[in-house]
């Protein structure tokens, strides 16, 4: 994983192509970079975000540094997100701040444990989401559906629930 990011090392195969990540972000210095499920990934990917965080460079394969300095990092997990949320923060009490902190605890807690310090303390904000009602969970059915439906439409295809 580390050589798609960065590039193959000289003397392997594809050392010449560069990495993915590293050619990314010297083509498009300002982006946004997304890293899902940053739980999975394997401990020498994770010390790359080190030297990001640090210096805001990355040096690949080839030794050339590629500068993060004009991005955003975003790294998502799901972490603690078992059994985070307290029953009263999913129903009545929806929005109450100190259910709120409640429900963050153990998501800090996982991250703590999974996480090295030294990546945790790097971390500019952690940002948690509450799950979404049932009721916006429909309404975002109902749009994309609607959308769904005209594209159909579109193409002179019907769809009929039955």
């Amino acid at each position: 994983m580390r050589a798609k990011l960065l590039g193959a090392p000289p003397g392997y195969v594809g050392h010449d192509e560069g990495g993915q990540l590293s050619h990314a972000i010297r083509t498009h210095p300002y982006s946004v970079v997304l890293f899902d499920e940053i739980e999975k990934a394997h401990p020498r990917v994770l010390d790359l975000f080190l030297q990001i965080f640090d210096e805001g460079t990355l040096t690949d394969a080839q030794g050339r540094k590629c500068d993060f300095r004009e991005s955003v990092i975003i790294l998502t997990s799901n972490l603690g997100t078992r059994g985070a949320a307290p029953k009263p923060f999913i129903g009545f009490a929806v929005g109450k701040e100190e259910h709120r902190q409640d429900a963050c605890t153990p998501v800090r807690e996982a991250i703590g444990k999974h996480l090295r310090p030294e990546l945790v303390n790097r971390l500019t904000k952690v940002v948690h989401f509450k799950p979404l009602e049932m009721a916006t969970a429909r309404e975002i059915f109902g749009k994309l559906m609607i959308d769904f439906n005209k594209r159909l439409t579109e193409r002179r295809c019907d769809s009929r629930a039955g």
